[in-house]
């Protein structure tokens, strides 16, 4: 069930390209920025607010799927959370748009997720490449 979890993310990601602009943390970072707004210095308590968050976050979302669907929820959930966590950008698709379109726009976008500009050398894209699958393995 696992595999199959995986496998049907995978697709649904890389198929449907339009997954990746859902992939925002924002929402369950506003309590502890709210938190480091209050009280800037470094402190264990944005840490503690974070944890708490996500961990509530898990809870409440495994308790309506399986409450709802039962088995199928759970993997549906399960499904869910593994294209949410793919992360915001597919790198394969980033370093084709590079090689294909040049300066476009959403080469443009590309080129500043990866730290690079256009007078970067081939070595430093390439350690750009290697960087960003690092980063988002």
């Amino acid at each position: 069930m696992t595999i199959l979890a995986l496998l049907i993310g995978l697709l649904i990601s890389h198929y449907a390209t339009g997954v990746r602009h859902c992939r925002q943390f924002n929402i369950l970072l506003a309590p502890s920025q709210w938190v480091h707004a209050r009280n800037p210095e470094p402190s264990w308590a944005v840490m503690a607010v974070l944890i708490v968050t996500c961990v509530l976050a898990a809870v409440v979302a495994k308790w309506l799927m399986t409450g709802l669907a039962g088995t199928l929820g759970w993997f549906l959930l399960a499904v869910f959370v593994f294209i949410y966590c793919l992360g915001p950008r597919d790198l394969d698709k980033d370093v084709q748009e590079l090689v294909d379109n040049g300066l476009t726009p959403q080469a443009a976008e590309t080129m500043e997720a990866m730290q690079l500009s256009p007078e970067s050398t081939a070595d430093e894209a390439a350690a750009a490449v290697y960087h960003a699958s690092l980063s988002r393995w």
